[in-house]
């Protein structure tokens, strides 16, 4: 039988981020999906969620909306001058997710633009204007980590940590960048370490082995610019993991 996270050997909480581990990896995204699905219902505030591509994607599937109407979507981040299905809007387009939103009467944020910086333009207004228009509503995200410790559209730049800095810890809330050599997809348009740092609150998702690297960078004190995940320990949320990625990280359950 699963256990909460307090029965989890002195890693009830990895920063300020509450542990829950699953049995597996469909069983974690399940929780995650279910407990978003609750935190929605519970609102009676506006809410922007912002959702994030790749392996998180399969938590949207649990996500249900009773109603949509206080609620807008978008993403963390883009893909710039990538095929249109490569794009992280079209994929997330072709969730059932998507679908059940759009009858719910949710509204989307999509950005775009003839160049990068454009579309980052255009992305930061659209969050700014949002902002300025509920002030009183809550901005949520549901957040991956990747085996390589990036978060959102933020690679790790170890050997630039000033240009690190200077791309993601300024004043911008989104910033357009090239990737090369750190992701198949090196143009990116991305929300900041500055812009997370405005959310209410957020579900990290992460499964998988793999991402061990990762994790055990979260719970040392190491440089951001090594791991951007290290950003999301610093807010108020819950990070969703499985089994695999337990025992790969050290962390163990105990039988209290």
């Amino acid at each position: 039988m699963e256990k909460q996270s307090a029965g989890y050997a002195g890693f009830s909480k990895i920063g300020n981020l509450h542990l829950n581990i699953s049995a597996d990896r469909e069983t974690a995204s399940h929780r995650t999906g279910s407990e978003i699905s609750e935190f929605l219902s519970q609102q009676s505030k506006s809410v922007l969620l912002l959702v994030s591509g790749g392996s998180s994607l399969s938590v949207l599937d649990h996500i249900k909306i009773d109603r949509g109407d206080h609620l807008t979507i978008t993403l963390l981040d883009e893909r710039f001058g990538v095929a249109d299905t490569d794009s992280n809007f079209y994929q997330l387009t072709k969730t059932d997710f998507y679908k059940r939103a759009q009858a719910a009467g949710c509204h989307f944020i999509n950005f775009s633009g003839e160049t990068a910086e454009d579309t980052a333009r255009t992305f930061e207004e659209s969050l700014i204007t949002w902002r300025n228009e509920n002030q009183e509503g809550e901005m949520v995200a549901l957040a991956g980590i990747g085996p390589d410790g990036h978060t959102a559209g933020m690679m790790p730049m170890p050997e630039e940590e000033d240009l690190f800095n200077r791309l993601f810890v300024g004043d911008r809330l989104v910033v357009s960048y090239d990737a090369s050599g750190k992701n198949p997809f090196p143009l990116r348009i991305t929300t900041t370490m500055t812009f997370l740092q405005s959310l209410d609150h957020v579900f990290v998702f992460a499964v998988g082995a793999e991402k061990r690297n990762a994790l055990k960078s979260m719970r040392g004190e190491g440089e951001i610019s090594a791991t951007p995940a290290l950003a999301l320990s610093q807010l108020d949320g819950v990070l969703y993991i499985d089994k695999d990625l337990a025992d790969a990280s050290g962390i163990i359950i105990s039988d209290e």
